[in-house]
């Protein structure tokens, strides 16, 4: 991105940065190796019919760079009483989809992708497992104010939850309109390409506002508090897998699990015919 090109940089912002997208290129490398090609204009045309995703996800950024290591807690504001109250949920939850996860041939493979560690063959039927994972994680996080809150209603956010992420949002959507309406320029990434123009490697430099999140601070344990403790716990952990998980809610990553589920459904269809 060039610096014409590039948004303007207020107090209320925060460039992160340059990092390979976590997750992303040890895929794209295992799917180019099996004939499964990826452009630049996929990854982008993505983000175009799925606006949405995209903002999740910076929004999850965001809440991650100001605390929050899992980047999806927000919706226990108003739920949670204290940080004992938030590990008691978080490390629920995290049990339950671990035990999930063993369930899997390549759960140890899993773990160590989440832990960051090199992987050098990954199973495409992978990316499947941990794109799962990832909302069924979410899902049940969501489901806890659910079900102290809203049993009669369900998909009902706390009074608290809503307010709070409402504020959060507005000030995304603020730096949205101040970019041309162009949520690229924020996501602002950078695609490495082969000889036949497939994208090899992608990395990022995400852009994003500067959230105040002080009631969920407030009732977060310090493993999962970022300002307290800059080590997230291993992905093998329970605390650790909840905030290891949603590394897999990236726009490129939803783009290559859906692809590959995709391929595989087509060959089913094939194979019956």
């Amino acid at each position: 991105m060039s610096n014409k090109e590039r948004p303007s940089l207020a107090p209320e912002v925060i460039s992160l940065e340059r990092t390979p997208i976590p997750l992303v290129n040890s895929f794209l490398d295992s799917l180019r190796n099996k004939g499964i090609c990826f452009k630049e204009e996929d990854f982008y045309f993505l983000s175009q019919e799925l606006p949405e995703l995209e903002f999740s996800y910076l929004m999850s950024l965001a809440n991650r760079r100001a605390g929050d290591n899992t980047g999806i807690l927000g919706h226990l504001v108003g739920v949670s009483h204290d940080p004992n109250h938030t590990e008691n949920i978080v490390s629920r939850i995290g049990k339950e989809m671990l035990f999930e996860l063993h369930k899997d041939p390549n759960h140890k493979t899993i773990i160590k992708l989440l832990n960051n560690e090199f992987v050098s063959k990954v199973n495409e039927t992978t990316i499947i497992a941990i794109d799962n994972l990832a909302k069924e994680t979410i899902k049940r996080i969501k489901g806890v104010a659910c079900e102290a809150y809203f049993t009669n209603k369900p998909g009902q956010q706390t009074p608290e939850a809503i307010a709070f992420k409402a504020g959060n949002k507005q000030a995304l959507e603020s730096l949205i309109k101040e970019n041309d309406n162009d949520i690229h320029k924020l996501l602002n990434r950078s695609y490495e390409k082969d000889l036949n123009n497939s994208v090899i490697k992608i990395a990022q430099a995400p852009i994003i506002p500067n959230l105040d999140i002080t009631l969920l601070l407030n009732i977060l344990p310090d493993q999962l508090n970022r300002n307290i403790s800059l080590q997230t716990p291993e992905a093998g952990d329970p605390l650790g897998f909840v905030a290891r998980i949603n590394m897999a809610g990236s726009g490129p990553f939803r783009l290559l699990a859906e692809r590959v589920k995709y391929i595989i459904e087509a060959m089913k269809i094939s194979n019956h015919l």
